[in-house]
């Protein structure tokens, strides 16, 4: 059992491995005007946990008055503590603890409780560059009343990146309550809380800038669930402007997963270590919308040495996958008008070690024979000759004794790869020149018209190419053709990320090699997590919608309330408007279909409710202009019929008046419009608004 030290002198040096501090006289109130240090040291040269189980200073804003201070053996403050809220854990790793406990002459509250222990279960403290943490026991359930910390420090001072696979702490409350997980950018009182997380939503943690990352998890007395799983590495890291020469890394807009801020500059300079190519790829981008086609608002813009690529905005990916230099420039700005949450990218350079052991494969002709033969391409210090992206890979083709050199850009990948549509559309140099209209071998200025297509004898001389398999290092000896290789490829039984069905229940389509491991309740709880985390963006961006909805209806209201106060000042605006509305009218019957009613003795003078409203949405839906809605319900009733129609007698009596009117009907409806029409002139005369309902028998088209 931990040994209970109360502080009592001035000073007291410890040596135990654990133990509790508790203030003066608890648990009664401590004495005023009262000082003490407790300097804890372990002996076994390991981190040293501080746990406040109980906690009640007197409290003021900046804890001046009566405070506990925690700092570790390099002075570096750990804490200063006061009021009735319990602090979160603490860890020394200097292996020394140096606790301060000062109380003034005024009031007096109960003190503390805290317990000390150098054991490293469940602390976790590395400073390696990669690698996973996970809760005690996962994936299953993790033990109840438990307090683990996790410690991670980049030796090299590099941003580190952590991400959630994992995530299920049970039910989540107000405040984080229960069981939760708390990550920080440090362990000093500085440093800064990046989020309390609970529940089953999977975190989402941006890069850590400071270089360490410190992890408090904490479990309550009642349930447990199965925990979480995290992974984290090194990446060097741009928030804002910025130089960065390494091999992998990661840029993104000042703030980000948040807003960025108003009328900021930023400018991104990347450089590959060792000379090769950077591959930049966006993996998040949200960015004002332009304005007539053109990004002069806020825009991202990519520089290629000196050269600029394009300048992108929106809500559109950039779509670049490869750039040809070894140093890339980024250009961020923003204006003084709206704000979104801006972009996210990494970076890796491409040298010769990534390509494979297969080496490329050209094709060439002899002059004298005319026949295709393959060479293999024998690496090279040149890292622009090796790339596995081949673009500008130069072709030749007889054709007499002249010999023409023609430019085929060509996507190989691992190695002589495929893409007959490549050669054949141009579709890759045409999506290059779109950017830049330089050549993208020598950078000579260049023209879509000074293409030329790929001889057809070439094509075909590629498609008869015999290619190994990609899975030959998994056992697969077949040998195919150039243009039959994709098809092998999508059905080859050694291709170990072939998509397979889950055949244990959940249905999932995973890859052959991860079948193994795949868990069919961790898989599907993923997928269940991923979907509310979209239905959670999709509420935000609802909410969003709803507001701009509400904004424009009220500026709508502001319209019409200045048009309506125009019109009572104007008459001529009056008469534009009833213009305006016999028109919409006029137009609105023309587009009806013709209609001819049979049975005139059948139709219902007094709809009930519902009926009436199928109608009214009809006629909306129809187009009837909003202004005459309400009198075409209103009309519906047998006392507003016009004449000749009002009682069964007369329109039994007066069938001939009939002809007078001309019968509409609304689209999908058992329902018809009657408009009046005089028969000595060609155009409309007068509309008589009338809206009545039969049976579907009494309606037959003209």
């Amino acid at each position: 059992m931990p040994q209970t030290i109360c502080l009592s002198g001035n000073s007291i040096a410890v040596t135990n491995t654990s133990g509790i501090i508790t203030s003066p006289n608890y648990p009664n109130k401590y004495n005023n005007d009262f000082d003490v240090e407790y300097i804890i040291r372990s002996p076994t040269k390991q981190p040293i946990t501080l746990v406040f189980e109980d906690f009640e200073i007197e409290d003021d804003d900046d804890c001046t008055k009566d405070y506990v201070s925690v700092k570790d053996g390099d002075n570096i403050l750990l804490g200063t503590f006061c009021g009735n809220n319990i602090p979160s854990p603490l860890l020394a790793l200097s292996v020394v603890i140096i606790l301060k406990f000062h109380s003034n002459y005024e009031d007096s509250e109960k003190g503390f409780r805290a317990v000390f222990n150098d054991s490293q279960e469940c602390v976790y403290v590395t400073t390696d560059s990669n690698g996973t943490i996970q809760s005690p026991n996962y994936p299953d359930n993790y033990p109840t009343n438990i307090i683990c910390l996790y410690y991670i420090e980049s030796r090299k001072g590099i941003s580190i990146n952590i991400t959630f696979t994992n995530f299920d702490l049970g039910y989540s409350s107000r405040g984080c309550t229960n069981d939760y997980v708390i990550v920080r950018d440090g362990v000093s009182q500085s440093s800064k809380q990046l989020g309390k997380f609970c529940g089953r939503m999977i975190p989402l943690i941006p890069v850590i800038l400071s270089g360490t990352v410190f992890i408090i998890f904490r479990s309550n007395n009642y349930t447990s669930w199965s925990g979480f799983k995290a992974e984290y590495k090194e990446e060097p890291f741009l928030d804002c402007s910025g130089f960065l020469k390494v091999s992998v890394g990661r840029i993104q807009s000042p703030n980000h997963p948040e807003a960025y801020d108003s009328n900021t500059d930023c400018e991104y300079r990347l450089a590959s270590q060792y000379n090769g190519l950077i591959k930049l790829t966006f993996t998040f981008f949200k960015m004002e919308d332009p304005v007539s086609g053109n990004c002069s608002y806020d825009f991202v813009e990519i520089y290629d040495s000196n050269t600029s690529i394009g300048k992108f905005c929106g809500f559109q990916k950039p779509v670049l996958t490869f750039i040809l230099s070894s140093s890339v420039r980024v250009v961020f700005h923003s204006d003084s008008s709206i704000n979104c949450k801006g972009f996210s990218a990494t970076f890796a350079e491409i040298t010769v070690h990534q390509t494979t052991d297969d080496k490329l494969t050209t094709v060439s002709f002899s002059p004298t024979s005319g026949n295709m033969r393959n060479n293999k391409i024998t690496p090279s210090t040149n890292t622009s000759s090796v790339n596995p992206v081949v673009i500008g890979a130069a072709t030749g083709g007889l054709i007499g004794m002249v010999v023409v050199i023609t430019f085929i850009c060509v996507i190989v990948g691992r190695q002589k790869r495929t893409e007959m549509n490549s050669l054949k559309r141009f579709t890759c140099i045409q999506e290059w020149l779109t950017r830049q209209p330089t050549c993208p071998v020598d950078r000579n200025p260049i023209t879509p018209n000074q293409l030329k297509p790929v001889p057809r004898i070439l094509r075909n001389l590629l498609s008869r190419l015999q290619i190994t398999c990609d899975n030959v290092g998994y056992g697969c000896t077949a040998v195919v053709k150039l243009d039959m290789l994709a098809a092998h490829l999508q059905d080859c039984e050694h291709n170990p990320k072939k998509p397979v069905h889950c055949e244990l229940g959940c249905g999932l389509v995973v890859p052959k090699d991860e079948l193994k491991e795949h868990n069919c309740v961790r898989e599907l709880r993923n997928l269940v997590q991923q979907q509310q985390h979209k239905m959670a963006e999709m509420q935000t961006e609802l909410t969003e919608h709803k507001l701009q909805i509400n904004e424009q209806k009220r500026e709508l209201q502001l319209l019409k309330e200045y048009m309506r106060s125009m019109r009572v000042s104007n008459p001529r605006m009056r008469e534009i408007q009833t213009e305006m509305e016999h028109a919409d009218v006029i137009r609105w019957s023309t587009s009806l279909q013709a209609a001819r009613v049979t049975r005139w003795g059948g139709m219902i003078s007094t709809p009930d409710a519902v009926l009436q409203a199928v109608i009214k949405r009809a006629l909306i839906d129809s187009g009837c202009p909003s202004h005459i809605v309400n009198e075409l319900m209103e009309n519906a009733h047998e006392r507003r019929w016009p004449t000749g129609l009002s009682t069964l007698e007369t329109r039994q009596l007066n069938r001939r008046q009939y002809e007078n009117y001309v019968t509409k009907r609304i689209p999908g409806k058992q329902a018809v419009v009657m408009i009046s029409h005089c028969h000595d002139i060609c155009s409309w005369s007068r509309i008589i608004l009338v809206k009545m309902f039969c049976d579907s028998h009494d309606l037959i088209k003209p």
